[in-house]
């Protein structure tokens, strides 16, 4: 979790590690110095290359209970992780990349399937999930092939053992004030999947109806503390996403931040409707204040009633985006409570624990207009990475989501744990 207001969202990746242990630089630097790595003569683009061992293991357990409909289990626990290739850059122009990602069985009863640590079945899988070439002239990159993106609505949605990974073309300028982006996305390899699929395939349409999506976007930012861009993404016979969104920081002391923020999303059926026409939009607030190490949130999101809010390529972007639930049905609005808190200055480093609460309401059916039920969820994680030690750099973390249904609707409970731990091996 983060620390101030200027750190957030708060995601699931691994960046940052912490330094490892004493031994594990030793090796890589013996395995480097067989290698002549580190020889001057050699070409940066062998000698800066970079071989990762990133390390996952995931125990996922929902129980969920609706009134009118059988109890629905779904339990797993996977091992695995990926093995990462960066290779230094050629002439300072071109450098090449492949990650390999695992998903491995330790415990999968095939009657609580549905966890999506997995391949339904609960069949592990492997994958090579990225192979791209990058390209960089002035503050122009370029990526090619099978790579990860990371933007509003087509993202990694990295929150199971292996993330989102897409098959595209994309160009950025990221380094100035003026930002903008734009790209052809033809496939994406969902996160509990082994293979690529078409953008349309993955939003629902007809698997012999294959579509891209090509996205355009841009951003201005005036200074650091303030942002505001939009993006567009349209494939073509199944739906166009537009999403705009500003935020500005305003940095009282070291000490005081409060971070404003609002989002707009615009989704609509376009040419042939594959997915059938719709038309709907949702607008959500927030407002973030931190003090020292305490994080206090609150937001709020109104939804169409048009249709509810879809998001088949990646993590649905909205500041009221739970554990669980997204709070984005047709018609429904709803506010949010959070606050987070960082252990480091009370004794206890590498320690973090975050909750939040959430509330919808007014959702109704957008095909009969009928009233569904309210919905309310309970969030609660906790983060500590080991500091100091044989195992320092390892993560764990442990989530539970409660969802309540209203008192017609039933009951979940999500329960996650999870272990990770980054090793650079060459």
């Amino acid at each position: 979790m983060p620390d101030s207001v200027e750190q957030l969202p708060d995601t699931l990746k691994f960046e940052h590690p912490l330094p490892l242990p004493w031994l594990l630089p030793r090796l890589r630097s013996a395995l480097r110095d067989t290698l002549h790595l580190e020889k001057p003569e050699r070409s940066p683009f062998f000698r800066d290359t970079d071989v990762t061992l990133k390390l996952r293991t995931y125990y996922f357990n929902n129980e969920t209970n609706k009134v009118g409909a059988p109890d629905t289990y779904n339990e797993a626990w996977a091992l695995g992780g990926s093995l990462a290739y960066q290779s230094g850059r050629w002439r300072d122009i071109l450098s090449i990349g492949a990650e390999v990602f695992t998903s491995q069985k330790l415990y999968g009863p095939l009657d609580r399937d549905g966890t999506l640590l997995l391949r339904p079945g609960q069949r592990e899988y492997t994958v090579v999930g990225r192979t791209y070439a990058e390209l960089q002239y002035k503050e122009h990159t370029a990526m090619l092939y099978r790579q990860y993106v990371d933007l509003p609505y087509v993202n990694r949605q990295d929150n199971r053992m292996t993330p989102n990974t897409f098959e595209g073309y994309i160009l950025y300028h990221r380094t100035s004030r003026f930002r903008y982006g734009f790209g052809y996305i033809d496939k994406i390899k969902r996160r509990d999947s082994s293979t690529f699929i078409s953008m349309s395939e993955a939003a629902g349409a007809p698997s012999n109806r294959k579509r891209g999506l090509v996205a355009a976007g841009a951003a201005y930012v005036p200074s650091d503390d303030f942002l505001i861009g939009a993006i567009n993404y349209l494939v073509p016979d199944v739906m166009n996403i537009m999403y705009a969104e500003t935020y500005y920081t305003w940095v009282v002391s070291k000490a005081l931040q409060l971070k404003l923020s609002t989002q707009l999303t615009d989704q609509r059926s376009v040419g042939q409707d594959l997915l059938g026409s719709f038309d709907t939009q949702v607008v959500s607030s927030q407002a973030a204040l931190s003090y020292k190490n305490v994080i206090a949130t609150t937001g709020f999101s109104a939804t169409a009633s048009g249709a509810a809010i879809q998001s088949p390529f990646g993590t649905y972007p909205g500041y009221l985006n739970l554990i669980e639930k997204g709070f984005n049905r047709a018609g429904e609005s709803a506010w949010l409570l959070g606050l987070s808190y960082d252990f480091t200055h009370v004794g206890f480093p590498g320690l973090n624990w975050a909750l939040n609460y959430a509330h919808g309401y007014g959702a109704r059916d957008p095909s009969t207009g009928k009233p569904l039920p309210d919905e309310a969820e309970f969030d609660i994680t906790v983060d500590y990475r080991i500091q100091q030690g044989p195992l320092r750099g390892v993560w764990f973390r442990l989530r539970n989501a409660y969802v309540d249904f209203n008192h017609q609707g039933g009951s979940s409970n999500n329960v996650r744990f999870i272990v990770n731990y980054e090793l650079p091996v060459l």
